[in-house]
C-alpha cells in the first residue's frame, strides 16, 4: 500500500480510495470473471469478492468454485493465449484476449484499502486548494467585462458613423426635414411611395394628354384662359390661335376636334382619349 501511495505522489496525483485489481472486471450473477495482468491471474466471482494468484493457484481456485456453487457458474476468460487455460474449463468457459478496461470499467468504490494507517491526509485545506481557482475566475470575469465595454464603445460608434452616412444619403436623394437615423429607412419609403404615386399620376388621362400638347403649345404664341377635364375627355379654351390653327394637330392615342371660341381667334380644343390615332388640320 505504501508503495502504491508513494507512486501516486510521484504522479501528482491525490489518491483518496484504491481498491483490488480484480474489481476492474465486469462482473454478473451467476459468472466468475477471469483476466491477466503481466503473469497474474485475476479473478471476480461476486459484487465485491475475487483474487489474484498466479495461473497454477488461480485455476485450482477456481475448481473449488465450481465444485462448492450448487449450480455451476459460467466462466468467462479474457487471457492473451487460450493455451494457458486447463483442457477441462476450456470447454465451459467463454475465451477471448480482451484486455481489462482500467479506465472505464464500472470499478466500485468499495471496498476501500486506504483506510486505518493508509487514510490519506490532506496536504493542504479545501480552501487554499480553491483560492487559484478562485483568482482565475474573477481575473476572467474581469478581463471578459473590459471586453464587453471596449467592445460597446467600438459598436456604439459604428452605429453613429453608420447613422450620419444614411442621413446623408437620404438628403442626397430627397428634400425636406432630415429624419433620424432610425427613422430613415419610413421616411425614404414613404418618399418613394410619394414618388411613385407621382409616377402614376402622370400617365393619367388629363396630365398625360397637356403633356403631349406640350410641343404644340410651346410654339403657338397663343393663351390658354380655361380648362376642364375629367377622365376621359381634356377641353381647352384658347385665344390668339391663329398660329395653332394653322398647324396640323396629331397626337397618337388621342382624338382631336377644334371648335371656335367666343372671339375670332379663340378655339376650343377637345382632347379625347381613344385606341386610334386621330387628329384635326
Amino acid at each position: 500500500m505504501q508503495d502504491w501511495q508513494r507512486v501516486a505522489t510521484n504522479a501528482g496525483v491525490a489518491a483518496t480510495s484504491m481498491v483490488p485489481d480484480f474489481l476492474a472486471l465486469p462482473w454478473e450473477a451467476g459468472r466468475i470473471s477471469i483476466g491477466w495482468r503481466e503473469g497474474v491471474c485475476l479473478v471476480r466471482y461476486s459484487a465485491e469478492a475475487g483474487f489474484a494468484a498466479k495461473p497454477a493457484s488461480a485455476w485450482a481456485m477456481i475448481d473449488n468454485l465450481i465444485t462448492a456453487a450448487e449450480i455451476a457458474p459460467r466462466l468467462s476468460i479474457s487471457i492473451p493465449d487460450s493455451a494457458l487455460v486447463p483442457d477441462h474449463l476450456q470447454s465451459m468457459a467463454d475465451i477471448n484476449d480482451a484486455e481489462i478496461d482500467w479506465q472505464f470499467g464500472d470499478i466500485p468504490r468499495s471496498p476501500n484499502l486506504m483506510t486505518g494507517a493508509f487514510k490519506p491526509q490532506l496536504l493542504r485545506t479545501e480552501s487554499s486548494s480553491w483560492t487559484p481557482i478562485i483568482g482565475l475566475v474573477a481575473l476572467s470575469l474581469v478581463l471578459l467585462f473590459a471586453y464587453l465595454q471596449i467592445s460597446s464603445n467600438m459598436i456604439s460608434q459604428q452605429i453613429d458613423v453608420t447613422g450620419k452616412q444614411v442621413q446623408s444619403s437620404y438628403s442626397s436623394l430627397f428634400t425636406g426635414r432630415k429624419p433620424k437615423p432610425l427613422e430613415a429607412r419610413d421616411a425614404a419609403e414613404q418618399q418613394l411611395s410619394k414618388l411613385f404615386k407621382q409616377q402614376q399620376s402622370l400617365q393619367t388621362a388629363p396630365v398625360a394628354a397637356l403633356i403631349a400638347l406640350d410641343s404644340f403649345m410651346a410654339s403657338c404664341g397663343c393663351n390658354l384662359t380655361a380648362m376642364t377635364a375629367d377622365k376621359e375627355v381634356l377641353q381647352l379654351h384658347i385665344t390668339n390661335a391663329a398660329k395653332l390653327k394653322a398647324q396640323a394637330l396629331n397626337i397618337p392615342g388621342y382624338q382631336l376636334s377644334i371648335q371656335s371660341g367666343e372671339t375670332a381667334d379663340a378655339i376650343v380644343l377637345t382632347v379625347k382619349a381613344g385606341a386610334g390615332i386621330g387628329g384635326v388640320r
